[in-house]
């Protein structure tokens, strides 16, 4: 077996273990604010809130993880390239995280090589931490609606 692939793999498996601890850890955080904020008498709207912009920070900081990544393997090339209208800015893995990480799939930017198993690894492992947010932020509002209006 190609040991870029297994490099790749290691790598894929490494970031979404990363991506889950992160993503449990801000919930954690999250869950605790959230009935600090509730304690302190806020309407559920506070309430709501903070769960809302607490998944989009975790959610943002998971595809920055993977942009970092992207762009220092991108510059050495080691397991392939990120191809496409690229200027080489970290902007430009910020934006094919975003759009791996969402499962959006733009095109115009898209991995070449071994990168690729990273690239869709990061699909997968977006898809499962988007869900785990939606269900969250049911059950949390479900919570908050039902002790008190």
């Amino acid at each position: 077996m190609d040991t870029g692939i297994i490099a790749a793999s290691a790598l894929s498996l490494m970031l979404a273990v990363l991506c889950v601890l992160v993503h449990y850890e801000a919930f954690k955080a999250v869950a605790n604010s959230a009935k600090s904020v509730e304690e302190a008498g806020f309407p559920s709207r506070g309430r709501f809130l903070v769960v809302i912009f607490g998944a989009l920070a975790a959610h943002a900081f998971e595809i920055t993880i993977y942009s970092f990544v992207f762009w220092e393997l991108h510059g050495y090339g080691l397991l392939g390239r990120i191809v496409g209208e690229v200027s080489g800015g970290w902007i430009d893995f910020l934006y094919f995280s975003i759009t791996n990480y969402t499962t959006l799939g733009v095109g115009d930017i898209r991995a070449e090589g071994s990168i690729r198993l990273i690239a869709s690894s990061e699909a997968l492992t977006g898809l499962v931490l988007l869900s785990w947010t939606a269900s969250f932020t049911y059950l949390s509002m479900e919570n908050f609606w039902r002790r008190r209006p």
